[in-house]
């Protein structure tokens, strides 16, 4: 039999085979990286991409810092503003009628306007505003009876915090704000398991921060007990002492403004009640109250809105 003819296309198919191979070789003898003109061209391609890769990075970032500045210059100019309107109301009412009657509307309008202006700034930076700006145009919010606007940037605020104070702050703004402006039995709940959460959140080394830890949570109680005197006098009561006990633990000479300022807040619920439950009175302060209102003399509390 003859077995050679088979074996032939197979033979020329090898052949034909080998030969492309070779073929290819020789076309592929030049590596592009081996070629100036291509490698020129990849490396100018490359760094087309990383310019206008770092050009966007800059402008977003230029953008940011832009918005950041704008909305720290508008919370001042929302300050100036303020003060500015509370010059206009002397003790006198004959000069606060004449102070007041032709600025103090127009000096209120820019407030409310670069109040807003501040809110359109703090929403859209969102966690990339600081959580004291955050808190802070949320007040501006409350003051503007714009509840709904201040509540979605305590939410904010709570989501970007990053540190205890910062986390029991917001809780306690929020939670305050739940349970004085939003009437819903939810509200109410959220707002008690808010101030129930930032009791517990743990103060690291607590004992050794002394009237630090003790001021923070004297203003978490009283916040609690003057948001909820209105519907639950009793509870506002409980949490009104504990306030009195933390405060009572913060030594004379710790005599700076925000503990001044709550030491003398706590003076006013014993005498008229809580605001808006002036029904509600706690029991009177023992010792406390006179040493408060010597120390205090001729400054002004600020109560939490």
């Amino acid at each position: 039999m003859n077995t050679s003819s088979p074996s032939k296309p197979r033979l020329q198919a090898h052949n034909l085979i080998a030969e492309r191979w070779r073929e290819l070789e020789r076309s592929n003898s030049a590596r592009w990286w081996q070629n100036v003109t291509q490698v020129l061209s990849v490396l100018a391609f490359a760094l087309s991409l990383t310019t206008a890769f770092v050009s966007v990075w800059a402008s977003r970032a230029k953008d940011l810092h832009d918005r950041q500045l704008q909305l720290a210059l508008t919370i001042d100019k929302v300050h100036e503003l303020m003060l500015k309107e509370a010059e206009l109301s002397p003790a006198d009412p004959q000069r606060k009628f004449a102070a007041g009657s032709a600025v103090g509307p127009l000096i209120n309008g820019q407030v409310f306007s670069q109040m807003r202006r501040a809110y359109e700034l703090a929403r859209n930076l969102g966690s990339s505003a600081t959580v004291s700006e955050l808190r802070t145009v949320a007040r501006f919010m409350t003051l503007a009876g714009n509840h709904s606007e201040a509540i979605a940037l305590l939410r904010v605020a709570i989501s970007a915090s990053d540190s205890y104070l910062d986390q029991i702050t917001s809780s306690d703004q929020l939670a305050h704000t739940l349970y004085r402006h939003v009437t819903s039995e939810e509200a109410r709940s959220e707002a008690e398991m808010l101030f129930s959460r930032s009791i517990k959140i743990k103060i690291p080394d607590e004992e050794k921060h002394g009237p630090g830890a003790s001021f923070v949570r004297a203003q978490t109680q009283y916040m609690w007990a003057e948001a909820s005197a209105s519907l639950n006098c009793a509870n506002a009561k409980a949490h009104f002492a504990e306030a009195v006990k933390y405060l009572q633990m913060i030594g004379e000479e710790e005599s700076t403004p925000p503990v001044n300022h709550l030491k003398q807040a706590v003076t006013f619920p014993p005498r008229m009640g809580f605001p808006g439950a002036k029904e509600c009175k706690p029991d009177p302060l023992p010792g406390l109250e006179q040493k408060t209102l010597m120390r205090t003399e001729g400054s002004q509390a600020v109560l939490p809105q």
